[in-house]
């Protein structure tokens, strides 16, 4: 029987090659299926018998019937060979349709000298890989095959490891949300309770009542350390941990310190003191907020495993460095029971507890030697065995050359004349905030969410505008943005109070024109302090 041939002679199947052509070894390539289009049976016999034994090979007699076995194999089909000259549709139509819909397949087109104008079209529009000129020869045609099948690996891995990134980049996205949610939800009753509490023992109580009150205090104060800790251990673990620089005064720090761990420490019964040596420099520059947090777990850590009647020491002194930083060095000295030695090793690492049934997440000690890397300074305990512990760190800091005017103690002198626009969805956090603004003298205008805040200061002139982050129907960064924008308030200072996680929103803070912010649950003299800051017209920059 005579061998079909193309328009200018070709034989399209396959012959001998010519000497100077490198023959390919037998290459076993399974898994990736090749689907071959051809209207001539005899190509599709011949195509089979060539390479069968080296790939997964699918026929199709026509266009459509190959479009039929992709629709039910495209998942399979990772390699299109097809011929271009095919009566009712051409081969590069069918590459079309296959490069719109199955764009990860590689498409290679077998043509005949009369198809060039075709061919040249279909590789510069990019619908196929490579094109095979008729007659082939099974070697170089094996070549192609097997770099076309490298090539829809290499696409196919792409593909999965971008919607493994997507997943990735939707499962962080989703755990933020979840991270934001948690705090707001958890840091806000917290905040109110403690704020009751301290109401509550700001009253008259007989002892019994105060007891409970105190209890209620220190329990709370438990729960948001937990939580700063929890959600730093997130961010840790998602490179999001960050330092502010800042000026601050260490006496005020280790005054707030103090106040802290007052109560606890006199319902415990433990002696506290504090020793800072005589060249420790007052006036500085770093992070006091993760400074404080590393002292209070140390701290609040000392007094789980000091005994009634014992004592926790304090010491801080300067190290000499050569550099124009600080070495500032703490230690926290207690007279509790000591540590074994084979659990010394375990204490830095997430999770890790000294003894089963104390209270915590075991997070603490690993956060605080993340934030002391972080200051440039070590990490490390000492301890023996019935007679205490000592936990020290160090930390590099500058030195502050404009002395910092002491905080003085807190007080709820009366202002005059000024007005506060307070919006906040929570009822009880809103009575609490407009009690303690109502104690110094502020007139309180009050809104239920975003939207009401925003009608109102379109209406009156305000001296601070106070906003929760998270309100129904228009949160505080909406709002802020909006008031920024037009009404009465558009250079009023505007505090943002909030419960969710400072470090994620501090930019969208910052673009919407939030002047400050208040972290549930707060310090009511803090609060008062900040809120008397803003009032104050000299530090408003026009």
């Amino acid at each position: 029987m005579d061998q079909p041939f193309d328009s200018l002679g070709n034989s399209p199947f396959p012959r001998a090659l010519d000497n100077e052509i490198f023959s390919v070894t037998n290459v076993q390539y399974k898994g990736t299926k090749i689907l071959y289009v051809d209207d001539e049976p005899m190509a599709l016999k011949y195509f089979v018998k060539t390479f069968a034994n080296d790939f997964d090979v699918l026929t199709a007699a026509s266009v459509d019937e190959g479009l039929e076995l992709l629709e039910s194999k495209s998942e399979q089909i990772g390699v299109l060979l097809t011929d271009q000259r095919m009566p009712k549709k051409t081969g590069v139509e069918l590459l079309k349709s296959v490069k719109s819909k199955w764009p990860d397949i590689v498409p290679l087109l077998i043509t005949a000298y009369s198809d060039i104008d075709d061919t040249i079209k279909a590789v510069n529009e990019g619908h196929i890989y490579q094109y095979i000129r008729k007659p082939w020869y099974p070697d170089q045609l094996k070549i192609m095959l097997l770099q076309a099948i490298q090539e829809y690996n290499e696409i196919s891995y792409n593909r999965k490891l971008a919607e493994t990134n997507k997943k990735l980049e939707d499962a962080h996205r989703l755990q933020e949300e979840f991270i934001q949610m948690l705090s707001h939800e958890v840091r806000t009753p917290i905040s109110v309770s403690l704020s009751l509490s301290e109401e509550l023992l700001e009253s008259n109580l007989n002892e019994e009542q105060k007891e409970h009150a105190s209890s209620i205090k220190l329990v709370n104060s438990a729960l948001a350390n937990l939580l700063d800790n929890t959600l730093d251990y997130s961010k840790w673990v998602n490179g999001q941990l960050k330092l502010v620089e800042r000026s601050f005064s260490l006496k005020t720090l280790l005054k707030q310190l103090d106040h802290t761990f007052s109560l606890q420490l006199k319902m415990e019964t433990i002696n506290y003191e504090a020793h800072v040596s005589e060249n420790v420099t007052n006036d500085l520059l770093g992070d006091p907020d993760r400074l404080l947090q590393i002292l209070i777990n140390l701290i609040g850590n000392a007094i789980k495993f000091t005994p009634v009647g014992g004592t926790i020491q304090l010491h801080v002194a300067k190290l000499e460095s050569a550099s124009e930083h600080i070495v500032l060095r703490f230690a926290v000295r207690d007279t509790g029971e000591g540590i074994a030695g084979e659990a010394i090793g375990k204490l830095f690492k997430p999770f890790s507890q000294l003894q089963e049934g104390k209270v915590g997440t075991g997070l603490g000690l690993s956060i605080s030697k993340e934030l002391v890397s972080m200051m440039g300074g070590e990490i490390g305990v000492a301890s023996d065995i019935g007679k205490g512990s000592e936990f020290w760190f160090t930390v590099s800091l500058r030195a502050q050359e404009t002395p910092i005017q002491e905080a003085q103690e807190p007080s709820f002198k009366k202002v005059e004349n000024k007005s506060v626009l307070l919006a906040d969805d929570n009822r009880i956090s809103r009575y609490m905030a407009q009690e303690l603004l109502g104690k110094s003298g502020y007139d309180v205008d009050l809104a239920n969410n975003g939207v009401e805040a925003l009608n109102k200061a379109k209406e009156t002139q305000y001296s601070v505008i106070l906003l929760d982050c998270q309100m129904p129907e228009m949160d505080g960064v909406e709002a802020t943005s909006r008031m920024r924008a037009e009404g009465k308030n558009q250079h009023t200072p505007i505090v943002a109070i909030t419960a969710m996680p400072v470090g994620m929103l501090e930019d969208r803070w910052l673009a919407a024109g939030i002047n400050a912010y208040i972290q549930k649950p707060f310090d009511r003299s803090k609060f008062i302090e900040t809120i008397n800051y803003w009032s104050d017209s000299s530090n408003i920059a026009r």
